[in-house]
């Protein structure tokens, strides 16, 4: 085996561990990502859609859109250098359809880091999923605003997240909770790695 194997393949088990991870946390998350690039197929149509995914972290959406999409083209955006290492390291650029990108969506001239693909009018869709709601109201008001100019005429921004509002019974509130916590646990126990762990 060479290095370059070896260095892809501790890559490639960084990200399975990181996405093991995620699914300890977000109930259906492979299913999320399934639903968003159905609606991407309806809502965006054609078989080459230029893509801006935010918050990526290693890439979960930007490599499952481009295996889906042959001929569409991404850009990756996060702030966590750790995450687009391990993102770029595992998922490499698609032989030139990916692009990484890092920037912080907090601040207000994010969009300046993406040089020639911030351009107003530059992609088909805006991605996102379980990241945006750890931004305060009104700096994902401003992500959406700016997000919104890159948009061509009858672009979309689909946003898969989850949003902690949760429901307003109390009563239904704590069964979520409960049941997401036996469900966490049982993932536990099979050797899934929480947060601290991974």
């Amino acid at each position: 085996m060479t290095d370059t194997a070896e260095h892809t393949d501790t890559w490639t088990d960084l990200l399975t561990r990181w996405d093991r991870q995620q699914d300890l946390y977000i109930e259906q998350r492979e299913r999320r990502f399934g639903v968003m690039l159905d609606f991407l197929g309806e809502l965006a149509p054609g078989p080459a859609p230029t893509v801006l995914d935010l918050a990526c972290g290693p890439g979960a959406i930007s490599d499952r859109l481009l295996r889906r999409y042959p001929e569409a083209r991404a850009v990756a955006v996060d702030v966590d250098p750790v995450l687009l290492t391990i993102g770029q390291g595992a998922c490499g650029d698609h032989d030139g359809r990916l692009r990484w990108v890092r920037t912080d969506l907090r601040n207000p001239d994010w969009v300046t880091a993406l040089d020639e693909d911030g351009r107003p009018g530059t992609f088909d869709a805006v991605l996102s999923s379980t990241a945006l709601h750890w931004l305060g109201p009104p700096q994902l008001v401003a992500v959406y605003r700016a997000a919104a100019t890159l948009l061509k005429p009858g672009g979309v921004l689909i946003n898969a997240d989850y949003l902690p509002v949760g429901p307003r019974n109390k009563r239904i509130r704590g069964a979520s909770g409960a049941v997401n916590a036996r469900r966490q646990s049982a993932a536990l126990a099979r050797g899934v790695e929480d947060w601290e762990t991974w």
